[in-house]
């Protein structure tokens, strides 16, 4: 059963906090959601992928489901911010299977009747390959490790919310800054942290960034002949699944309207 719909504002930084960061982070206009409404948790894969619904599922847990009427008034639809299940940047050690628009630690999908499609071959993941890739050894213990916890945790909270609601996830921090809602960043732009700095975006998008010496750092995501992408919202993984040590800090969700294509890049 779905938990009864809760109003939440975007988080934005406190005045005292955006001085002590020098003004690192400029205080965009937030957009307010409805958890339960217009942003739901934990969906089903099928609710979130076109078709192959099983070979998806194998190898991205879904998070979060978003209206795009609640990100802009000009946009329609739904996307999702789905988590691959493996440790470190994903598609690092299949290059065979990169293309114009999937790469490491950068994944695509094509979106349809509010449901997504991987713009990529399914041996960009590397469990979908046999024989596996050549593999360091840090990488084989971090999976032996994490797949089991990653598959056990993400069941574990999955349910977790079913039962309980979003209450039960919030954290204990005393801090006014503090975001205890689902969405990490919500916002009209994303700020600027590491996944802009690499790996690269694929071919078909660019990196786009704040002009130099601006006290407002943000980063965004561009075609590669200029036309800005949608920022939609940034999750934070390890409160939707335990990844241990290995798993990104944010994931970062961007949209196409044009061309009705997700793009996803991940925060370490």
């Amino acid at each position: 059963m779905q938990p009864e719909v809760v109003r939440f504002d975007a988080v934005e930084y406190d005045e005292a906090r955006a001085q002590a960061c020098g003004g690192r982070h400029d205080r965009l206009q937030t957009r307010p959601y409805d958890l339960g409404k217009s942003v739901h948790l934990y969906p089903e894969a099928e609710d979130v992928f076109a078709d192959s619904i099983a070979r998806h599922a194998e190898h991205l847990d879904p998070l979060v489901s978003i209206d795009l009427a609640c990100v802009s008034p000009e946009l329609a639809g739904w996307v999702h911010v789905v988590l691959p299940k493996e440790p470190d940047l994903v598609g690092e050690y299949t290059q065979s299977f990169h293309n114009e628009y999937v790469s490491p630690n950068w994944i695509s999908f094509s979106v349809t009747e509010d449901r997504c499609r991987f713009l990529g071959d399914f041996r960009f993941f590397v469990l979908a390959n046999d024989p596996l890739p050549e593999l360091p050894a840090s990488y084989l213990n971090d999976w032996e490790q994490n797949r089991p916890l990653q598959r056990t945790s993400y069941g574990d909270a999955k349910q977790r919310y079913r039962d309980s609601g979003w209450d039960s996830f919030r954290s204990q921090r005393p801090h006014s800054d503090d975001n205890d809602g689902p969405l990490y960043q919500f916002k009209e732009r994303a700020w600027q942290t590491n996944w802009e700095v690499a790996p690269p975006p694929p071919k078909a998008f660019r990196v786009t960034l704040s002009e130099s010496g601006s006290s407002d750092l943000w980063a965004g995501v561009s075609t590669a002949d200029g036309r800005d992408l949608v920022f939609v919202a940034s999750v934070q993984p390890g409160r939707y699944r335990d990844d241990s040590y290995s798993g990104p800090f944010q994931t970062v969700l961007f949209y196409d309207p044009v061309e009705s294509i997700a793009v996803q890049t991940f925060d370490w």
